[in-house]
């Protein structure tokens, strides 16, 4: 009754969320055993090293009802949203390169993402109906990233809305601060004005919760926005303050990507030399932190500026 909580699971994530002095989390292996000899529990392909495992639908069901029963349903539902919170801000830091990881690890928090979907858009259902803000907030910065890469730009904006809908008061600015620029960033390729005001907003939040890591990221995010619209001096302002405020903390990835902001400013000022010096300088950066996204992207620069100065060769290279 209590994996019924889960979309689908592994060995580790129901030994941390369903354990307890009743059930250690050593038995919960044969448990699971005994349940996938009966045919009570699927075993499914391996993701990550890892096998995995789900409920028929009409079992999880009759095994809901069950937990309800007992009076269970509260608590293992909160043990899912805290690992869930948990996990989503253990792979922003792996993914960003906040931590140290090989590249193999910030991939993989990709494919997590894709494999837990399922759990992590009930636990954001259930913070939803439960007015829980902070939580729900919480947990769409932190899988921002993976909204961002696959390009569900509509699924992230359309949660992250719902969430800052809700009852503020209580919500640290330094989240509310962070899921604005999230929003912003999510927004940038559909409405850039909306953008920018979300953005703006979320940058005075991050401000006030003193959150480097956002600020970096809100001011990335206005430097791109007026650098596509043509306000080259706010982008650069932006993109200088984004830059000193990423070195100030060692934040690579916020460093990098305002390194290669400034390139593309240099290029639409024609300083094409200072532009591949500024992008060179992005590309070390980001191979420094194993950021490789980040370094292809900043590849992609160089070789547009290859290409401007007649250099095919090397903008092929």
């Amino acid at each position: 009754r209590r994996l019924s909580v889960f979309a689908g699971w592994s060995l580790e994530m129901a030994e941390q969320v369903c354990s307890d002095d009743d059930i250690p989390a050593g038995d919960i292996l044969d448990l699971t055993g005994a349940l996938v000899d009966k045919s009570l529990v699927v075993l499914e392909p391996e993701v990550l090293g890892q096998a995995r495992y789900r409920l028929l639908d009409t079992i999880r069901d009759y095994a809901a009802a069950r937990l309800a029963e007992a009076g269970e349903s509260a608590e293992f539902e909160l043990r899912l949203r805290d690992y869930t919170l948990a996990t989503a801000e253990q792979s922003l830091a792996i993914g960003m390169a906040r931590v140290e990881a090989p590249w193999s690890a910030r991939v993989d928090v990709f494919r997590r993402y894709d494999v837990d979907a399922g759990n992590l858009w009930q636990v954001l259902d259930r913070c939803l109906a439960g007015s829980d803000a902070e939580t729900g907030l919480r947990i769409c910065a932190a899988v921002s990233p993976c909204w961002i890469v696959w390009g569900t730009f509509g699924e992230g904006g359309e949660w992250l809305r719902s969430f800052l809908a809700l009852d503020m008061t209580e919500v640290p600015a330094r989240v509310q601060g962070a899921a604005t620029v999230v929003r912003g960033q999510l927004t940038l390729s559909s409405d850039p004005a909306a953008a920018w005001a979300l953005g703006t907003e979320g940058l005075k939040l991050c401000r006030e919760g003193d959150d480097g890591y956002w600020i970096a990221a809100g001011l990335n995010l206005l430097a791109e926005i007026a650098l596509h619209t043509g306000r080259i001096d706010e982008a650069e302002t932006s993109a200088d303050e984004a830059l000193a405020t990423a070195q100030a903390s060692g934040d690579g990835w916020n460093e990098g990507y305002a390194l290669g902001t400034r390139a593309a400013i240099a290029g639409r000022r024609g300083k094409l030399r200072e532009a591949e010096q500024l992008a060179t300088a992005s590309v070390t950066v980001l191979r420094q932190i194993d950021q490789q996204w980040g370094a292809a992207r900043a590849m992609l620069g160089l070789g547009d500026l290859a290409r401007f100065r007649s250099h095919p060769g090397e903008a092929h290279g």
